[in-house]
């Protein structure tokens, strides 16, 4: 015998795993711990998001760091990309080699297709203006793209794509490691080393 969750007198009627005389008691109870239940739920919220917040990098804390993080990324890729394709052609207009200020410019849009936005295939030597002005694509981006590095290539590129989510984020231990690639590969384009 159990006393009865609600009014205490002794049973042994379990309504969810708990004693209540009857189906009245157990409404009664519930009813008078809804507070109770909440801040429950609540607890069980925060915990669930802290810690998902702390897997991806996003709690308040590390929002600097994670800012960081990505500049510091969005910086090394960059300058690897400028530094590969110096010299050749605007990948979005062919214009000339002698590009005055190069971007490294996305075929699909990094903030679109966060999946992306470090992937070698979809960053190139692209001019200011292609980029800025002409919205990253005056129309032969593509076809100059598949040109550049083959058909395969440029159809992985929108199988990565496909299905995939823009709100793909990188933790902040994915963005020191891809930071340190660029770096790496950097280094090696200026000394002339090759894989």
């Amino acid at each position: 015998m159990a006393k009865c969750k609600q009014c205490e007198r002794q049973t042994t009627n379990k309504i969810n795993l708990r004693a209540f005389c009857d189906f009245d008691c157990a409404m009664k109870y519930g009813k008078a711990n809804i507070p109770k239940g909440r801040k429950l739920e609540q607890k069980e919220y925060n915990k669930v998001t802290a810690d998902l917040k702390k897997k991806f990098g996003l709690n308040k804390v590390s929002d600097k760091e994670r800012a960081k993080r990505e500049r510091a990324t969005k910086e090394a890729c960059h300058a690897y990309i400028r530094m590969r394709d110096k010299g050749l052609s605007c990948v979005c207009c062919s214009e000339g080699s002698e590009i005055d200020v190069v971007h490294a410019g996305h075929f699909k849009a990094s903030d679109k297709y966060a999946i992306l936005r470090y992937d070698e295939d979809n960053i190139h030597a692209q001019r200011a203006h292609c980029n800025m002005y002409q919205g990253g694509d005056s129309g032969l981006y593509e076809f100059n793209l598949r040109n550049k590095i083959g058909n395969q290539r440029v159809n992985e590129l929108y199988m990565k794509i496909e299905g995939s989510s823009n709100v793909y984020k990188h933790t902040i231990d994915d963005l020191k490691r891809i930071e340190q690639y660029y770096k790496d590969k950097l280094k090696q384009l200026i000394n002339g080393v090759t894989e």
